[in-house]
């Protein structure tokens, strides 16, 4: 009788680590597929301020430069939309915030160039005028005003081999993490064959298909998402 091999407990060899050192690994800006031949390049306008509401964005700048194909803001995009992953409950968020901002960071324009380097340039001349607020820095009093969506995650298990006498209940804080990754969340995508096709930097690819899907109001089957190297 051959035995499964147990993982708990055991030292397992990575097995992404040789092409990662040696320079190997395929991320989205190594993409060289000939499907995205003249695909575009976006480079987003980020808030440098954690709350506050968006009193005006001034594109004239971006759409004069060299190369600019076009511009999105929140005017010119959906509200919220809807989100789910494989756990948790489905929650609401804007692509591009209209009014308020919640965080440093948070994406605020859009610039479509023909190239990288001409968008991320083009992204300098949008002006964007904020009236900052003070922000909320707990996580109670955030909950408390509706600042943002709790999710609730509910693991389930079999009574069979879990079963015990005691219950712990435990609130944790996680504190702010800051990974440096090779390379950051991106994407790339093209649409051929009445297919979007979606290479993405995710642990996710199934979940990120049925948003996309849900999002651009397709079938599941006409999204196929590629996990690059994350």
């Amino acid at each position: 009788m051959t035995s499964t091999p147990r993982l708990t407990g055991t030292s397992v060899r990575r097995g992404e680590d040789p092409a990662l050192l040696r320079g190997e690994a395929e991320f989205t800006a190594d993409l060289r597929d000939p499907r995205l031949a003249g695909a575009v390049s976006v480079a987003f306008v980020r808030s440098p301020i954690a709350a506050g509401r968006i009193e005006h964005i001034d594109v004239s700048g971006a759409l004069a430069a060299p190369g600019v194909v076009g511009t999105l803001s929140g005017a010119d995009v959906a509200g919220p939309v809807p989100f789910a992953l494989p756990f948790g409950d489905e929650w609401a968020q804007p692509l591009l915030p209209s009014g308020e901002v919640g965080f440093v960071g948070q994406a605020v324009a859009v610039v479509v160039a023909e190239t990288p380097a001409l968008a991320v340039d083009a992204a300098e001349q949008v002006i964007v005028d904020y009236a900052p607020a003070d922000p909320i820095l707990d996580i109670d009093e955030a909950l408390s005003r509706s600042v943002f969506e709790a999710t609730r995650v509910e693991m389930t298990h079999e009574p069979h081999r879990f079963a015990t006498d005691v219950v712990v209940e435990v609130t944790t804080d996680s504190p702010r993490q800051l990974p440096a990754p090779i390379e950051g969340r991106s994407v790339a995508a093209v649409w051929r064959d009445d297919r979007l096709l979606v290479w993405s930097a995710t642990q996710l690819p199934h979940a990120c298909r049925d948003n996309l899907a849900r999002l651009f109001d397709l079938a599941p089957d006409s999204v196929r998402v590629i996990a690059s190297t994350v």
